[in-house]
């Protein structure tokens, strides 16, 4: 793996034993370490080194990593990515201030091998995925900018405006998902495709299904897992939660397989 292709976690604590140890660690991993002692030089890497994944100790030498990780939340590029608050002995009423700030989780500091396997889990979710999507959506801007998102993760995507023309491609390729629309147009529907699709003998019709829906309400939604679908998004699309789903159902299939 290159280093520009390796997630990027940025560790913020004035102890170069514990920064050779984290450093050492993450690398065996496949991860790049970046380093500081305090708060304001964290913002400023953060940003600058678009970093992955983010641990700080509670005390830093110009502010507490409780409000780091606060000032952080405040930038865009940071809304959803995790922050990891680090101690090195339990603190009274610590969860009470730090979870409102953002603070993904709390780790003790001798809990490094728990933290290596959380931040493993978190940052390679982000990796680029193999895998084969079959796209159904009538809207053609719809159409080509979730294909070319999902095309930039390195998946492969064959799109389709209409069910009768993806249907021969999904009957005679292997798909990790299936994207659909759940309303489309000239009478044609989505659950109809996912009928079709779980009318299938065999692992065919297990293939994961992730319904994209204008309307979300308790009854859509139990509507939706009771034909089979495994999960399911709502318009408009955010990247970020599409991506996160299109993950857990492609990983989950490859992995089964």
């Amino acid at each position: 793996m290159t280093d520009a292709a390796k997630p990027k976690v940025l560790l913020v604590d004035d102890s170069k034993t514990f920064q050779q140890i984290f450093h050492n660690l993450l690398d065996a991993i496949g991860c790049e370490v970046i380093c500081c002692r305090g708060g304001q030089d964290a913002m400023q890497l953060a940003q600058a080194a678009q970093v992955d994944f983010v641990c700080s100790s509670l005390f830093l030498e110009d502010m507490e990593g409780v409000e780091l990780a606060r000032s952080l939340r405040k930038l865009q590029a940071f809304g959803s990515k995790p922050i990891v608050l680090l101690t090195s002995e339990k603190v009274e009423n610590l969860a009470s201030r730090a979870l409102p700030a953002g603070i993904t989780e709390i780790f003790l500091k001798n809990e490094i091998e728990e933290l290596i396997a959380f931040i493993q889990r978190f940052v390679f979710q982000n990796q680029r995925l193999l895998g084969r999507i079959l796209y159904l959506e009538d809207g053609d801007s719809q159409r080509v900018w979730l294909t070319h998102v999902l095309q930039d993760r390195g998946l492969q995507v064959d799109a389709h405006a209409s069910i009768e023309s993806a249907w021969p491609d999904f009957l005679v390729n292997a798909y990790d998902l299936v994207i659909t629309d759940i309303v489309l147009k000239n009478d044609q529907s989505g659950i109809g495709f996912i009928n079709k699709i779980r009318r299938q003998i065999g692992s065919k019709g297990d293939v994961p299904i992730l319904a994209v829906t204008a309307f979300d309400d308790l009854a859509r939604r139990i509507e939706l897992f009771t034909l089979g679908v495994n999960d399911y998004i709502v318009k408009p699309v955010i990247t970020e939660e599409l991506i996160a789903r299109v993950n857990n159902l492609v990983r989950r299939r490859t992995a089964a397989d």
